[in-house]
């Protein structure tokens, strides 16, 4: 029998895609073959290698916001959160010394800039007064400013509607 054979060569599956082993293709007969003598019958599935699906590293990536996870074959990031930060204490306030705490995420382990913890004998909880040099609230400063001035905004055009 004459054959007319196509060659196709090996392609890699991916973390999401099938790839394939090298083989030969009879499109007079139809067969598989992966051999290129053709004397090795396949089938067409004996020809498929499959996905490998992700494998993510136990490490997690991070930024100031968020830490997610990659897979190690090809990067794809999954698992993206918001970090779920929780105060540390580094050094105590005592009555001669500032103290320091940082927050960190509890997931990721990532870690703010130290703050410093002022000593006030007043409070029982020296551990949370917390230097409010801190501009970990700028977004709500920010919000708060376009708040007020869209209120003197909306009283000012509405006293001239009045009129």
């Amino acid at each position: 029998m004459n054959h007319s054979i196509n060659k196709v060569d090996r392609k890699e599956a991916t973390c999401t895609k099938n790839g394939n082993i090298e083989y030969w293709y009879c499109t007079k007969c139809n067969k598989y073959f992966s051999d290129e003598s053709l004397t090795t019958e396949i089938t067409k599935n004996d020809t498929i290698i499959k996905a490998k699906g992700h494998k993510f590293n136990e490490k997690w990536y991070f930024d100031d916001e968020y830490h997610w996870k990659k897979c190690n074959q090809c990067g794809i990031e999954e698992q993206k959160n918001i970090h779920n930060f929780k105060w540390i204490i580094d050094k105590k306030a005592t009555p001669e010394t500032n103290g320091l705490k940082h927050e960190e995420c509890v997931d990721c382990g990532y870690k703010k800039s130290p703050v410093e913890i002022i000593y006030n004998k007043d409070t029982q909880d020296n551990d949370n007064h917390i230097n409010t040099l801190d501009n970990n609230n700028i977004t709500l400063w920010i919000i708060m400013l376009f708040v007020s001035l869209f209120s003197i905004v909306a009283i000012i055009t509405q006293k001239k509607i009045s009129k």
